[in-house]
């Protein structure tokens, strides 16, 4: 942060601050104040010829609370008000911000005064004085902050020229020019009396045609131009200046001219400053003072002139918060004859401050501005001298015994290792540690500790670590090692080694700690070539071509074609396969790493290449675990994260055993799971994940490692899909076209009738192996080599392809039901006691394997493809238009792999090909209804579907409707767990919602409906599923939508609810409807002016040509040619074309954004049904291949992580990674899978952050907190 300032220095600085003289030296107001080095070279804060100002308020743009009110969320406070000596404006706006975290704003007990800092400044180049421009072009704006964690104030300051100009004023108020004026009007009629006006006079009575127009009780309009007053006042000669000022000169009925007085419409609200009314406010201001100015004898010609002016000095510190603050004793006055010391104004107080006062500037002096502490140590030292306090001279003795430094004795440390002051900010640490180093071997005993003293003072000025270790002269840590040893984390092995021969070369004593030193950077980073060394006096060379690297990795084929996910894949494949070689391994992809240099690489190698263990960081039980990627499963930790987040489902996980379904005949018979009966075969494997979760939870929380790893038999059960689930999978990120919001009658039923006759025939067979498929996780097409080992079990490829082109509705519709409701299902919470995690604490003595006998689930159901009634063929579901590919181009096969487990490489290999054919929601589909399928009912709706609390949780209900021509209405009730958007462009997340839940035209029985969704009751756990998929019919191939989804951290889906309980929902709803109809339509036209070309839009075309057209007439020229080109205007006329252009573009896009406001006003008072921003699933690449990765938000302890496979780390700018477009080239990380929760709800149901690192035996006494509210 910057350097801040209490608000007493604030309104000091304020007062002093002259945009007329701010270009000279520092702006006293925005910069830091100088540092102070002596009396004779400090240079004045403020230039000389500044203007003290003296503000005096201005009522009409004023807001000013009352002396016992105190600031709430939302509350906006103004001081208006014109400087008497130069007529300067300011506004100064204190605003505070709703904040649920920040609910006492200062002054406070703990903050008695605000402490401010600069956030951002706008001062144009533009001269203060240049009366030429407008005023707005001449303001000075500033922003500043509350640093308070406990207040949300921003505080804004305006300062803006004299609204009338100098040459205004002279026109007005010369003697010579009155006096013309009245010559001018005595001549014209000498009978009618005229007296000549004096300056004050004419000030006056432009004054009061002012002051009348603004008062909306006065109901004169408009005066004679020939009024004898007014000829004398302003004659001919100032109509200009009258029409400035929005005078009218027009003619009455009569013929007769007249000025009509400027009667300017109210103000929207007091905090306008842009209309014509606060124009002409604060001209009234500044008439009031020049009158004011005006000497004695001339005022007194002015009669009914009364002039108060109230200083605004009192209510800029009530609104500052700063009234009555405490003083010392012998409190005085600014004088601005006496200066303060410049100790006051680099803390950031004031010279009257008390004791207490000045401590509190101290720290959060310190606070905002870490790196020049020494300095403010050096304030507070003298002021405490100074002033003689007792106070001060404590806490200065206090931070000198906690090792607080003072640049003087930086200046000293500096000085004794022989460094120039001029050179400080240029030398390194490593500069600064090779001096002490250098030194150390030629001095004794007691000039070291001298010496080490002299690094540690460095060590704490500069904030180095390097320094501090070096200073310290241990060699317990890594951190010491490094430093002994003269070395840095990112010092490759083979240095470390020169490093140490180096020392040992040096001085024969420093063998024993060198190998210290060695000993402890071979355990930290596991580094087996270290160790080697250590043990054998050898090393294996980490200097490998990277030629040799690719051949190493079985990566030859592919060579630099590779993409670097796929490396680390094919990387962590081989650590698998052959361990024995892991050293190898790690130096072949460190060289290719480098080779490329490839973030993506590195850090990888950073992470302990390949290690379960990384060797830095935050305590275990501080932040989450990593999880291995085991063969391109990043999008599957990304999902087994986001669930293990998940409070209720992660106990319900941990505590499976007492959910679990009791394999009995009537419980089969029962056993409905999304629209389908399960059998045995699927409950089994169901059970066998969930057991195999729930020891993977369990490893998540009490691992004493930052990364956890899970087998290939854990990815397997976790990928393989459950037969019926193969019926209505959904293709994630590749699709042929865009779902209507309803999906067809038929479809529907066709769908129904599969699942409902085909339940007894799906048969499970051993998983089918796929060897030479590359395809992406991103992709869920049917491999070619995946059909044909199919077709031999009795599946029809084209059958496979028909089940993925039947599109769903945006929702994923567990069945449809006509005319049957699903709203009056009883309640289920996830019903946790307490002591459930007790109890699974208790049974950890007893080991939880994964039951690995048996057939595994078939990936590829048997029967299914046989009905060809109840399955459609793909004329019946896609055009030649929107028809996807059957399969994506294959990349080339992984090389023979090298192994001598035969059997580990066949499993991890079916695992990879799985996982190549799947993505993050296929993922969270299969999870879901694993364990859904895995635990007992706790009852079962009208459909005989299960209730469960795994469907209460995540489960909301839709109801979809659909009016035929006749004006009948069908509505069916249906579960959901996701919402799916389209983005054709880019979008805002209310427009991509509106799209999926509004009214649209929808093909039916040969004809055309409308149907529109509704929500009937909304999940405490809301998934949305952004489509990222589309077909390019012109290249023929698949590519991935980039366009970005503007997310908000909070919802509200009032808009999205069935409107039987509101009232005027629906007619709100139509009114949307008939809007976004209307800005379609511009969305149409805009689109046709902008053209379809992309970044090549239409005016920058048309003005292309133009410019094309000059360059052929300039060459036309150059070669004296006696040829012309025909229509030498034509450049001219694109030009204004394209101009045209730019304006139509530009009018409508506003007409497009005043419709979205207009559609998010009407639905601004609605705030029910609000829902916080979760998590964010990740994708970055194409739909041949691509990454994975998870972003979840802590709400307890109030921080965004980022989940990448093994790496888990903060976000420290979450407003800018998570919410903002990302500013990278394509591929560009977007947003794949977006998870929303209750607002009410949102810490009961995420705790992402669930971590109990045991060394040895696991804590019985641990206890987990459960869900027991009635969702």
């Amino acid at each position: 942060m910057n350097p801040g300032k209490t608000a007493p220095r604030l309104l000091e600085d304020l007062l002093s601050y002259d945009p007329r003289t701010s270009s000279i030296g520092k702006n006293v107001l925005a910069d830091p104040a100088p540092i102070f080095e002596d009396a004779e070279t400090y240079v004045s804060r403020l230039p000389r010829n500044s203007c003290r100002h003296q503000y005096t308020i201005n009522p009409l743009q004023s807001v000013i609370p009352s002396l016992d009110a105190r600031p709430e969320q939302d509350t906006k406070w103004r001081v208006a008000a014109t400087c008497q000596i130069c007529r300067c404006h300011l506004t100064l706006t204190v605003q505070f911000e709703e904040d649920s975290g920040k609910t006492s704003p200062c002054p406070n007990t703990e903050h008695p005064l605000h402490f401010f800092t600069i956030q951002s400044r706008r001062e144009p180049k533009e001269s203060w004085t240049s009366e030429n421009l407008s005023h707005r072009a001449r303001e000075r704006e500033f922003c500043f902050q509350c640093t308070s964690p406990t207040c949300t104030a921003l505080l804004w300051i305006v300062l803006s020229p004299p609204r009338l100009t100098s040459e205004q004023i002279s026109i007005l108020t010369d003697p010579d020019k009155l006096r013309s004026r009245y010559d001018a009007a005595v001549s014209a009629e000498p009978a009618r009396g005229f007296e000549e006006a004096s300056g004050a006079l004419a000030l006056f009575r432009l004054h009061t045609y002012l002051r009348d127009g603004l008062d909306a009780k006065f109901n004169r309009s408009h005066f004679p131009k020939n009024n004898k007053f007014f000829l004398v006042t302003f004659g001919d000669d100032c109509d200009n200046f009258l029409r400035s000022l929005g005078f009218a000169e027009e003619e009455d009925s009569e013929g007769k001219s007249i000025w009509r007085i400027p009667r300017p419409p109210p103000k929207d609200n007091v905090f306008d400053q842009a209309s014509h009314r606060a124009f002409l406010e604060c001209v009234v201001e500044e008439l009031d003072i020049l009158i004011f100015k005006k000497p004695t004898v001339e005022r007194q010609t002015v009669k009914n002139f009364i002039y108060q002016p109230i200083p605004s000095r009192k209510d800029l510190e009530r609104v500052l918060g700063m009234l009555d603050y405490e003083k010392i004793s012998n409190s005085r006055t600014f004088d601005p004859n006496v200066p303060e010391h410049p100790y006051y104004a680099s803390l950031g107080a004031v010279a009257d401050f008390s004791d207490n006062l000045i401590l509190y500037s101290y720290d959060r002096q310190v606070e905002c501005d870490v790196e020049n502490s020494p300095y403010y140590f050096e304030c507070l030292q003298d002021l405490a001298t100074g002033r003689n306090s007792e106070a001060l001279q404590t806490k200065v003795a206090t931070l000198a015994s906690q090792d607080q430094i003072s640049r003087k004795d930086i200046a000293k440390a500096y000085q004794y290792f022989g460094v120039d002051k001029k050179h400080v900010e240029i030398i390194s640490d490593d500069h600064i540690l090779g001096l002490f180093q250098s030194r150390l071997p030629d001095i004794g005993p007691s000039q070291e500790s001298e010496m080490r003293e002299m690094l540690r003072t460095l060590a704490r000025a500069r904030r180095s670590k390097l320094l501090a270790q070096a200073a310290s002269n241990t060699i317990e840590t890594y951190g010491q090692a490094l430093s002994w040893l003269g070395a840095e984390e990112s010092t490759a092995d083979d240095f470390i080694l020169t490093l140490f021969k180096m020392k040992v070369d040096e001085n024969a004593a420093h063998r024993e700690p060198a190998r210290k030193a060695v000993q402890l950077v071979a355990d930290t980073r596991k580094s087996k070539a270290l160790e080697s060394f250590l043990t054998t006096g050898k090393m294996f060379s980490v200097d490998m071509d990277p030629a040799d690297a690719f051949r190493v990795l079985d990566l030859d084929l592919l060579g630099r074609d590779a993409e670097d996910d796929y490396i680390v894949s094919v990387y962590q494949t081989r650590l698998v396969e052959a361990p024995e070689r892991e050293w190898e391994f790690i130096s072949a992809l460190k060289a290719i790493a480098k080779d490329r240099d490839s973030r993506r690489l590195k850090e990888v190698v950073d992470l302990g290449l390949g290690s379960n263990v990384s060797a830095t960081g935050p305590p275990m039980h501080d932040i989450p675990v990593g999880l291995h990627n085991l063969a391109v499963t990043c999008y599957l930790n990304s999902v087994i994260q986001l669930f293990f987040s998940l409070k209720p489902f992660r106990n319900l996980v941990l505590n499976i055993d007492r959910y679990m379904m009791e394999m009995t005949p009537q419980d089969l018979q029962s056993k409905r799971v999304g629209g389908a009966v399960r059998t045995a075969k699927e409950v089994d494997l169901s059970q066998q994940f969930a057991v195999a979760l729930a020891a993977l939870f369990d490893k998540m929380i009490h691992a004493d490692t930052r990364i956890v790893k899970y087998d290939t038999e854990f990815a397997r059960l976790a990928l393989a899909s459950l037969s019926k689930d193969l019926v209505t999978r959904r293709r994630s990120t590749v699709g042929g076209h865009r779902p209507s919001i309803v999906q067809s009658i038929q479809d529907e039923r066709r769908l129904q009738s599969l699942a409902e006759t085909e339940n007894d025939q799906l048969q499970q067979e051993p998983l089918v192996q796929v060897s030479g498929s590359q395809h992406s996780s991103q992709e869920t097409l049917v491999d070619t080599s995946m059909a044909d080992a199919a077709k031999d079990e009795g599946w029809n490829d084209s059958k496979m392809a028909d089940v993925d082109t039947l599109q769903p509705t945006s929702f994923k519709n567990e069945k449809y039901s006509n005319s049957k409701s699903l709203l009056d299902q009883t309640s289920d919470p996830m019903p946790l006691d307490e002591d459930d995690y007790e109890e699974h604490v208790q049974r950890q003595n007893t080991p939880t394997m994964v039951n690995t006998e048996g057939p595994a689930l078939s990936m590829i159901p048997e029967g299914v493809g046989n009905d060809d009634e109840a399955m459609p063929t793909l004329a019946e579901t896609s055009t030649a238009e929107n028809l996807p590919p059957t399969r994506a181009a294959p990349k080339p096969e992984l090389p023979p792999r090298q192994t001598k487990n035969d059997q580990k490489v066949s499993e991890l290999a079916a695992v990879e090909d799985t996982a190549k054919q799947q993505d993050a929601a296929e993922v969270t589909d299969n999870i879901v209804s694993k364990i859904r399928t895995a635990i007992a009912a706790s009852g079962h709706d009208e459909r005989l579907e299960q209730i469960d609390p795994v469907r209460n949780v995540l489960f909301g209900i839709q109801k979809d409707v659909i009016i035929r021509p006749n004006g009948q209405e069908d509505t069916q009730t249906n579960l959901f767990d996701v919402i799916r958007l389209h983005l054709p462009a880019p979008m805002h997340i209310y427009e991509a919602l509106d799209d999926a839940f509004d009214i649209q035209d929808k093909q039916l029985d040969g004809g055309i409906v409308q149907g529109y969704t509704s929500i009937s009751a909304c999940p405490p756990v809301l998934g949305i599923q952004i489509e990222r998929g589309i077909w390019d019919a012109v290249n023929q191939r698949s590519s991935k939508v980039e366009h970005h989804l503007q997310l908000d951290d909070l919802i509200y889906l009032d808009r999205y609810m069935e409107t039987a309980h509101h009232d005027d929902l629906f007619a709100l709803k139509q009114q949307k409807w008939q809007l976004r109809t209307e800005q379609a339509a511009l969305e149409a036209e805009r689109a046709a002016l902008v053209g379809p070309f992309g970044d090549l839009d239409g005016p920058t075309t048309v003005d292309d040509a133009a410019k094309f057209i000059t360059c052929l007439e300039d060459a036309v020229e150059d070669e004296d040619s006696d040829s012309t080109l025909e229509g030498d205007g034509a450049p001219s006329l694109l030009r204004a074309k394209s101009a045209e252009l730019n304006l139509a573009i530009y009018n409508k896009k506003q007409e497009i954004e005043k419709l979205r406001e207009h559609i998010n006003a009407s639905f601004a008072h609605l705030h029910e049904h609000s829902y916080r921003l979760y998590a964010l699933c990740m994708h970055r690449g194409n739909p041949g291949f691509g990454h994975y990765w998870v972003y979840i938000h802590d709400f307890i302890n109030g921080v965004w992580r980022k989940y990448n496979d093994d790496k888990v780390e903060v976000v420290d700018f979450p407003e800018i990674e998570i919410f903002q477009p990302s500013e990278e080239k394509s591929p560009i990380p977007t947003p794949h899978y977006v998870m929303y929760v209750r607002e009410d709800r949102k810490e009961l149901v995420g705790e992402p952050l669930c971590r109990r690192p045991l060394a040895g035996e696991k804590d019985a006494d641990v206890e987990m907190e459960t869900m027991n509210e009635d969702w």
